[in-house]
């Protein structure tokens, strides 16, 4: 695996830590104000944060993993990078979907790029070991 494929993986799990906390932080605050304007229930914007809070915690946490798994790749470059990779093709997935549903390219831009760009660094050859 080249040294560009490492770097990315790392620039990626810090995009995704920094992604988690504007999701949480300013997303929210974005859209609860703008429930709060249109006079939503308090049961329902208490439970919309409740998930809103979920998704930024599973971006943190794919965050710590894909920095975590860089890690010990630099240790012992036979690690398998297999979570990456699925974290990639939820990250994929997820904003293809996203996009689709709610014709917002946004979707695309931090979740299908990232994703990609995480599946290309995560796809490289490792050495075979004996």
């Amino acid at each position: 695996m080249t040294t560009l494929r490492v770097v990315l993986g790392f620039v990626l799990a810090a995009f995704f830590i920094l992604g988690s906390f504007m999701h949480s932080i300013l997303g929210w605050r974005n859209i609860s104000g703008r429930l709060l304007d249109a006079h939503a229930p308090q049961e329902l914007i208490a439970n919309l944060a409740l998930a809103w809070h979920l998704g930024g915690a599973a971006m943190f946490t794919f965050g710590l993993i894909s920095f975590f798994l860089y890690a010990k790749y630099l240790r012992d470059r036979t690690t398998s990078l297999r979570v990456a990779q699925l974290i990639a093709i939820f990250y994929i997935g997820f904003g293809i979907w996203a996009q689709v549903m709610s014709h917002n390219p946004f979707f695309l831009v931090m979740f299908t790029v990232p994703g990609v760009l995480l599946l290309f660094a995560a796809s490289g050859s490792s050495p075979k070991t004996a």
